[in-house]
């Protein structure tokens, strides 16, 4: 078949061409014409309206074979519409079986019993936290939120929890994290308000965190230490601070001082620390012999308060037996012995009652100065014939009696 084109770039000039037979928009039976420069340019948006790749085609050529029909049915407002709203059937066949037991719904990640048991072993701050789908409201929540998305990770979504009638029998699971993501609103606004974020400041930061995330061994972190292995720009100490705590919040800890470098430290690392340290102190207070002949009160008063506390059994006082007898036998209050003995600071009313008993039968040897003092000896337990022996300071004497 041959055709006459016109050629709108050279003037009185045309072309012969051959085999234009096939319509670039349709196949069809209808008559075609060449399309020139102003009809390409509708076709071309209506394809990029369509998203069938068709424009790719035709951007750059100013004449192409297009029936009639075929154009105007193309460019048509409604069918374009039409075209846009339809969505392909999908049979049982094309449906993906997802494990919802074993996976994240919403990235795939693994969160079967067995990772569960391996992320406990890590800090609380550092777990991937899983959570099970427990309400039948949830899965028309992640469907009208994916919707809204319109993006791949929501198309992914749909099709993966669309054919599911219930999510909780079949028990899924999910990341918190990918749940805080997903559900995140997104902005529609190409550009935010307020000041520009600084690169610099941001890949500073992200170094600061990857360090700290990645050095689990370690309990406390110095600041300054970090930075002197980050090669570029370094911020202020007052920036990063700000900014580790918007990001972890309370679980971080920042210790500063006068002179003294930022030493970071996460709140459960600092408890795990300080209960490791009270454990080997507690021991040492248990396995320690104590000289209760010699002390001094001052500064052994708050040491016997905390022996006593730790070693409540074991452990006797007498600097808190001597304040609570003295208080009880001044004051003779019970309540006000029990009040210190709360405080700690001397001991319980049953212990000081109990040591007055002990006294009172068992009195100690007291032998005051300058005073006469005899020794008699007597064996009256082997003989029947006793002899009482006494040996007096002055003259010593024996008699037979």
């Amino acid at each position: 078949m041959h055709c006459i084109i016109f050629d709108p770039l050279a003037s009185c000039r045309l072309l012969l061409v051959t085999g234009l037979n096939k319509c670039v928009v349709f196949v069809c039976e209808s008559l075609f014409f060449f399309n020139c420069d102003p009809w390409i340019k509708d076709t071309i948006d209506s394809s990029k309206r369509r998203k069938d790749g068709k424009h790719i085609f035709l951007e750059g050529r100013w004449f192409v074979t297009v029936h009639c029909n075929c154009r105007k049915s193309y460019v048509k407002e409604n069918n374009i519409a039409t075209s846009l709203s339809t969505t392909k059937n999908t049979r049982r066949s094309d449906i993906l079986v997802f494990d919802f037991k074993h996976k994240c719904l919403l990235c795939e990640g693994d969160a079967s019993d067995e990772f569960l048991k391996k992320v406990i072993k890590k800090p609380v701050q550092k777990r991937d936290r899983v959570h099970c789908v427990e309400t039948l409201v949830f899965k028309d929540s992640l469907l009208e939120t994916a919707k809204n998305r319109n993006d791949k990770w929501g198309s992914d979504v749909i099709l993966r929890v669309g054919n599911v009638s219930d999510l909780v029998a079949a028990e899924g699971r999910y990341y918190g994290a990918c749940g805080k993501q997903f559900f995140k609103r997104i902005s529609t606004q190409q550009s935010s308000k307020g000041r520009p974020e600084n690169v610099e400041v941001t890949a500073a930061f992200d170094f600061v965190c990857n360090y700290i995330e990645n050095n689990e061994d370690r309990c406390q972190f110095s600041l300054r230490e970090i930075l002197n292995e980050y090669k570029g720009y370094i911020p202020t100490e007052k920036i990063l601070k700000k900014r580790l705590i918007d990001k972890y919040g309370q679980d971080i800890v920042i210790a500063t001082g006068i002179n003294r470098q930022p030493v970071i430290c996460f709140q459960e690392e600092r408890l795990r620390v300080v209960k490791a340290a009270a454990d080997i102190i507690r021991e040492d207070i248990k396995s320690m012999v104590y000289d209760l002949q010699k002390f001094k009160t001052t500064t052994l008063l708050i040491a016997h308060s905390i022996i006593t506390a730790t070693r409540p059994r074991s452990f006797l006082s007498p600097i808190q037996i001597g304040l609570g007898t003295l208080m009880y036998k001044k004051y003779g209050s019970k309540e006000l012995l029990d009040v210190i003995f709360t405080l700690g600071f001397c001991s319980s009313y049953n212990s000081i009652r109990l040591f007055e008993m002990s006294c009172l039968k068992n009195p100690p040897r007291v032998v005051m100065r300058n005073s006469f003092c005899q020794f008699v000896f007597d064996n009256a337990d082997v003989l029947r014939s006793t002899f009482i022996l006494i040996i007096q300071q002055t003259n010593s004497m024996t008699e037979r009696l």
